[in-house]
């Protein structure tokens, strides 16, 4: 992945993610990197003004695949933010459900 587009993200994020908690926009300080691999990169930020811990995941996808799905693609894409408060007991057991999960069986998570 080239730096440039890595440093599109971050400003995408801190563009358009709000803490979910408080409405809080995000700045560059607040946002880590905990994993990127190929195309994928999974953001860890806290909110400066309340404490909220968010996760964030992105997917790095060519435009040209994107064309290529989608005859026409719309001038402006809209910000679509879907608030939803997930409690910290609820992450810790998603995180305990993945760590004993073998990949068996993937209807067992559900």
């Amino acid at each position: 992945m080239k730096f440039s587009h890595f440093r599109e993200i971050v400003h995408k994020i801190c563009e358009d993610v709000v803490c979910p908690r408080c409405q809080a926009d995000f700045e560059e300080r607040d946002i880590e990197v905990q994993n990127a691999e190929d195309r994928n990169i999974d953001f860890y930020a806290r909110c400066e003004e309340c404490g909220a811990e968010v996760l964030i995941a992105a997917h790095i996808q060519p435009v040209r695949s994107a064309l290529k799905k989608s005859s026409a693609l719309p001038a402006q894409f809209p910000r679509q933010h879907r608030r939803v408060g997930i409690s910290r007991d609820k992450v810790q057991n998603i995180i305990q459900t993945l760590q004993t999960f073998r990949g068996k069986d993937v209807r067992e998570l559900f």
